[in-house]
């Protein structure tokens, strides 16, 4: 490794980039050298040698176990670093790494793939900071509340879990706001969508849709 990151051909990380595309898989090697891939495994995971970024925008290198990956933008947007060590002592794999390392090399050093479960016990914790904070009726707090529930159907969506078992946590949760003031859990209470607003929403819809044409048809 030391030899990649200090060679003059290689800036930044890149080095560590090329570095990463050269470990064997003990599934890719046959009989004689298998436990050779299986001990640099090992070394590897007992290294702090994975980058990633604190919130201050500074490298720093951590255990794989430290390590997570997701693939998914939007979740990675709204559980920020931040939010991610908070509840899950764990960092971003470092997003400079181009290219990335094998999916598989990552699952045998033991780095997270983030799953339902994980991205439903952040979003859990955030949303019921939000109520502690009774800032959850609010327009910023309703705008934050319905971006954890985004990050929990794009976690059923894309099958990074259970999605019954995630689905079942989160009606479990009062985090659905009502009208009246109360935040309500699903599995206690029924919640209906106002009628009467959905109607009025309908007939501005077809006022401008009404609109639009009588504008083409002067046209």
């Amino acid at each position: 490794m030391k030899v990649f990151n200090d060679h003059p051909e290689f800036t930044g990380l890149r080095g560590l980039c090329q570095f990463l595309q050269f470990i064997p898989l003990p599934d890719e090697v046959m009989d004689f050298f298998k436990p050779v891939a299986g001990q640099i495994i090992q070394l590897l995971k007992g290294k702090a040698f994975l980058p990633t970024l604190s919130s201050g925008g500074q490298v720093v290198y951590k255990l794989p176990s430290q390590v997570a990956v997701c693939k998914d933008a939007v979740i990675r947007k709204v559980i920020s670093q931040e939010e991610l060590e908070k509840h899950l002592l764990l960092s971003y794999l470092h997003p400079g790494l181009s290219p990335a390392p094998p999916a598989s090399l990552l699952s045998h050093l033991g780095v997270r793939h983030l799953r339902g479960s994980d991205v439903t016990t952040v979003t859990t914790a955030m949303a019921k900071e939000l109520m502690k904070e009774e800032t959850i009726h609010t327009d910023a707090g309703l705008r934050q509340l319905a971006r954890l529930l985004v990050c929990n159907f794009r976690a059923v969506e894309h099958g990074y879990g259970d999605g019954d078992s995630i689905l079942q946590t989160l009606r479990t949760l009062p985090i659905i706001p009502l009208a009246d003031g109360r935040v309500v859990a699903l599995d206690g209470d029924g919640v209906f969508f106002p009628l009467e607003q959905s109607k009025e929403k309908k007939k501005t819809t077809e006022a401008q849709t009404g609109n639009y044409y009588s504008a083409n048809c002067a046209w």
